[in-house]
């Protein structure tokens, strides 16, 4: 067979047959023109198509319903590290997604159970980032399912922008939730930079300070510190300032600011560690005023009831012991130590009972804890274990259960006045003869009570 084109630029097939014995030849000659422009323009298209398939950024694969790469795009192929034809035969598992089975949530899995096409948002490791995943099924003349395109687009900067803004929104919604707080919080705060330099107050610390926003939102904290700060304190605010602005947390005491309009106000300032950004690095502090001019009036007032109580506490000729439930002495005063010839400090902690044992008495004591009555006594006579020279010792008193939460019974106050001399004064009076006596019998008190 002859190809050749004639000077009309038709293209022709031409065949020549010889008849030797006849001495001649057939000359046969067949129009091939648009069969060749026709297998012309199919490869020029399937030329065409594969720069298309290679040149789409998407990574492209044709997968066979055995899950091996039937073909890969260039874009796929290298980011697999490899050529198109040496992805060829490859298990799609195992060279995408370096598993050595299936992956369980996979769209190919899901073409393949219903030949329908899926999508899926995806992060893979190996291919470097996240995707979304498409799976076509191909289907042949007959409708039966012969391969799959899976397409994975590379959408990593759209998630990452995605991510950054839900994070920006994330903030402002922070930022306005923490401004409203700020606003509400009768807390004074102040949110410095860097420099010392006042970026915002709040209205808590305007009111403290009597300094309006427009005096203080701009300026170097330390312009603000003759203002509101006695003289005395003025030199240790500056230093706690430095060690602020040196980025360590300074240890600050309660001290006592003027305000503008000459009120002396009680504050508690704490400073915050450095607000950092999402960089990790400090962009601001924050300095909080806790007004506790009530609480200092409060504890000044509780001082001085204290001191009182414990004036009249050591005091008084009573002699009173603080005890626990378990009769054990918490604190006694100067009365009840003088009596028993101790100091005060020797008695908390030790049981009243293991210094001075008395049976009798230990029952009325657990009568009191488990009854929650008072018991109340004249003239009950007592010697001393440690001291039998004093012989008997009479006293009148009260034992009173003090209660706690729940109504119970915590501890018990015993209080005691020594009437040993008046007894014995009667008794020595009863004692002297009488003209008109018929009897010179002893007195001896014991009456008592309880109160419940």
């Amino acid at each position: 067979m002859v190809t050749d084109v004639a000077p009309d630029q038709r293209v022709y097939s031409v065949a020549v047959a010889i008849f030797p014995e006849e001495q001649y030849a057939n000359l046969y000659a067949y129009d091939v023109t648009e069969r060749l422009q026709t297998e012309q323009a199919m490869a020029r298209s399937k030329l065409e198509w594969e720069r298309t398939f290679d040149s789409v950024p998407d990574l492209i694969m044709i997968l066979g319903t055995d899950r091996r790469i039937l073909r890969v795009n260039r874009a796929m192929a290298e980011r697999l590290g490899k050529t198109p034809s040496q992805c060829v035969g490859l298990l799609c598992y195992e060279c995408v997604h370096d598993h050595s089975i299936p992956m369980m949530l996979c769209p190919h899995q899901l073409t393949l159970d219903d030949e329908a096409s899926h999508a899926m948002e995806m992060h893979d490791e190996r291919l470097g980032g996240d995707f979304l995943v498409t799976t076509s099924p191909i289907h042949d003349q007959h409708g039966n399912l012969v391969s799959i395109v899976h397409v994975a687009r590379d959408i990593t900067a759209q998630m990452r922008a995605e991510t950054i803004e839900r994070e920006a929104l994330a903030l402002d919604c922070a930022l306005h939730t923490a401004m409203d707080i700020l606003e509400a919080m009768g807390e004074g705060v102040m949110l410095l930079d860097m420099d010392g330099n006042i970026m915002s107050v709040n209205p808590a610390l305007e009111k403290i300070t009597g300094i309006p926003v427009g005096e203080s939102v701009g300026h170097f904290v330390r312009e603000l510190i003759p203002d509101v700060f006695l003289p005395q304190d003025r030199q240790p605010a500056v230093e706690a300032l430095a060690v602020v602005l040196a980025g360590q947390v300074p240890s600050i005491q309660p001290i006592t600011l003027l305000n503008r309009i000459g009120e002396h106000i009680h504050v508690i300032i704490s400073i915050s560690q450095h607000v950092r950004d999402m960089e990790d690095q400090p962009r601001k502090i924050v300095v909080t005023l806790r007004d506790v001019s009530e609480l200092h009036d409060a504890q000044e007032s509780l001082t001085e009831t204290n001191a009182l109580l414990e004036r009249i506490f050591d005091n008084t000729h009573l002699s009173i012991a603080y005890l626990d439930r378990d009769f054990n002495f918490i604190r006694v005063n100067r009365a009840y130590a003088d009596v028993c010839q101790r100091e005060p400090d020797f008695f908390p902690g030790k049981n009243h009972f293991a210094l001075y044992p008395h049976a009798e008495n230990e029952a009325i004591f657990l009568r009191v804890v488990e009854t929650g009555g008072s018991f109340a006594f004249t003239e009950r006579p007592f010697e001393f274990p440690d001291d039998p020279q004093r012989g008997v010792t009479y006293w009148d008193g009260t034992l009173c259960p003090l209660r706690g939460d729940g109504d119970h019974v915590e501890s018990l106050l015993f209080c005691l006045i020594d009437v040993t001399a008046r007894v014995r004064a009667r008794q020595e009076l009863v004692a002297r003869p009488h003209p008109k006596r018929v009897s010179d019998g002893g007195v001896q008190g014991s009456a008592f009570r309880v109160q419940e």
